[in-house]
């Protein structure tokens, strides 16, 4: 689950960030929709579960076979 979750947060921030590029300027006024996208799509990384570097390391853990810890 962990794992989807990182590969979401990410994609969906390329995604943006391309869009972002194609809009141009208008894309970080407030009133347009990529603006919120924007906000929204980068607050994924602190939400939970993991946050995106805790993430990064419970799954190396859990690839190396480690015991992976959520501290």
């Amino acid at each position: 689950m962990q794992a989807a979750k990182t590969f979401v947060d990410e994609t969906a921030a390329r995604i943006v960030d391309r869009a972002l590029v194609l809009s141009g300027g208008a894309g970080y006024r407030r009133s347009h929709v990529l603006s919120r996208a924007y906000r929204d799509v980068r607050a994924g990384a602190f939400m939970q579960p993991l946050g995106v570097l805790r993430a990064y390391s419970y799954l190396a853990q859990a690839t190396l076979g480690l015991e992976p810890s959520l501290s």
